[in-house]
């Protein structure tokens, strides 16, 4: 009798055990949220406004919600954060590929503690006053031949901008020649503009760009200077370090102008902790593959603003080959209408209608 009472209870047992696999599963296919939420994360981002990256900080905390809470810590950007994200596996930050390979050769334990997510552009640009004595590579080996002072800002000594010069200068001498100040930012920009230094450094990720600076070159009181020349790039190459030649985007002076100006290059990225929550990490490699990181609230319009200046541009050439169609031969036919009688040729004998009978 025991063998016969011990079949409904088997069978008690496995109902239930059914019911409850059946109620999770019923969940989360209603819910289509895993098990567990991502846990909060923390931004380690710069409120410097002299700071290249300060925009970024925001950026990247929106982007990343609903699926990631994340707060925004205040701290300096550059190689610094980086000991921070792999002590603590709550912390993500931005990093330079540039700057993460010389923290990894540094620190063995970087190698396969760190991992870092997104490519946006991060370009060395140096910009000069119109009318400085110092606006070529040329011009930095005279300068250095002579034992002339030359001052580079860089901005923050610690920062992403001084640590991609550094690495440049252990490549080129030229480069390693002048004297570097740390203001960054606006400081940076008013003492370049009056010859109190004679070059600012800063890096261009994407587009973003210091308005202060943007200003000065819309203007055309500052220019960009061709010192991260090809031969720099193929010396990086030949040292295996992670640059590349680009093309940062510049304003120009006059209206809706821009130019191109060719550069060295690395990549920025979000770097997290190896150890970190997997939903964290695949939100932000989700977030860094589909551009989120160089896309802006106003992106929207500044495509539109794009757009329209290139249908505009288009219109106004082919607006002046028309009138130039047009024009041409009224001009042509008035200049010689206006030119001194002597010059003219003579016009055809006018005979009356009258004698026209008599031929």
């Amino acid at each position: 009798m025991a063998l016969r009472s011990s079949a409904p209870e088997f069978s008690r047992v496995t109902w239930c055990s059914a019911a409850a696999v059946a109620g999770l599963v019923a969940g989360f296919l209603l819910t289509g949220q895993p098990a567990h939420a991502a846990p909060p994360a923390i931004v380690l981002a710069s409120e410097d406004p002299a700071d290249p990256l300060a925009p970024f900080g925001d950026r990247l905390k929106h982007g990343l919600s609903p699926g990631v809470a994340a707060s925004l810590q205040s701290t300096s950007s550059g190689p610094g954060v980086l000991a921070a994200v792999l002590t603590d596996r709550s912390r993500i930050a931005f990093a330079q590929r540039d700057g993460l390979a010389a923290f990894r050769s540094l620190n063995e334990s970087a190698r396969s503690g760190l991992e870092i997510y997104g490519d946006v552009p991060a370009c060395a640009l140096a910009v000069v006053r119109r009318d400085s004595p110092v606006r070529s590579h040329a011009d930095l080996i005279a300068a250095r031949r002579q034992a002339e002072t030359v001052t580079f800002d860089v901005g923050g000594a610690e920062g992403w901008t001084a640590t991609t010069l550094a690495i440049l200068r252990s490549l080129d001498v030229a480069l390693a020649h002048p004297r570097l100040e740390h203001r960054g930012g606006a400081r940076a920009v008013s003492r370049v503009l009056a010859g109190e230094t004679d070059v600012m450094v800063v890096m261009a990720y994407g587009a973003t760009l210091d308005p202060a600076l943007t200003d000065a070159l819309h203007t055309g009181a500052l220019e960009p200077a061709p010192f991260f020349n090809a031969h720099l790039v193929k010396l990086a190459s030949l040292h295996g370090l992670p640059y590349s030649a680009g093309r940062v985007e510049i304003p120009g002076p006059g209206l809706l102008r821009t130019t191109r100006h060719e550069t060295i290059c690395t990549t920025l990225g979000v770097v997290v902790n190896a150890g970190a929550d997997r939903a964290v990490s695949e939100t932000i490699a989700r977030l860094t593959v589909n551009g989120g990181l160089s896309r802006t609230p106003r992106q929207w319009l500044d495509n539109a603003l794009a757009t329209a200046t290139n249908v505009l541009g288009q219109a106004i050439t082919e607006a002046k080959r028309v009138a130039t169609a047009v024009t041409e031969p009224g001009l042509v036919w008035l200049a010689r209408w206006t030119a001194d009688p002597a010059s003219q040729p003579a016009a055809p004998e006018m005979r009356p209608a009258s004698n026209l009978l008599k031929d």
